[in-house]
């Protein structure tokens, strides 16, 4: 393969690297809401990703026309569970949950979900 190819693949590795180093910073400084205690990030982080995965396995057929009404549904659970470890988020880390998560599981790429998400009220 061509270098152009692994030069773009460990482009995209340290983007989405980046963007979860970022989700997680504004989690852990209480930028974008309560702050959550230390003992449940990674715990938060670990079930939003199952709960966005088993969802969107669930709900979502692979249409990128119907990516949006699959997220609709999608986030007011993923809110729930932040709410339900006693942190009130901010719809930005919610959302920003379900956009990195989701494009880790290769439903869409974070750009495709974060397109659905804005069309979302």
């Amino acid at each position: 393969m061509s270098k152009v190819f692994w030069i773009g693949l460990a482009l995209f590795a340290l983007a989405d690297i980046a963007v979860i180093a970022f989700v997680i910073q504004r989690f852990r400084s209480g930028l974008l809401g309560t702050p959550i205690p230390s003992a449940h990030y990674g715990q938060i982080l670990t079930s939003a990703h199952a709960m966005v995965g088993e969802y969107l396995r669930a709900n979502y057929s692979g249409d990128p026309g119907h990516l949006p009404t699959a997220l609709s549904g999608l986030l007011p659970r993923i809110r729930e569970l932040v709410v339900s470890h006693g942190v009130e988020p901010r719809p930005e880390v919610v959302r920003a949950l379900i956009e990195v998560s989701a494009a880790k599981h290769g439903f869409a790429s974070a750009r495709q979900v974060r397109e659905a998400l804005a069309t979302i009220g």
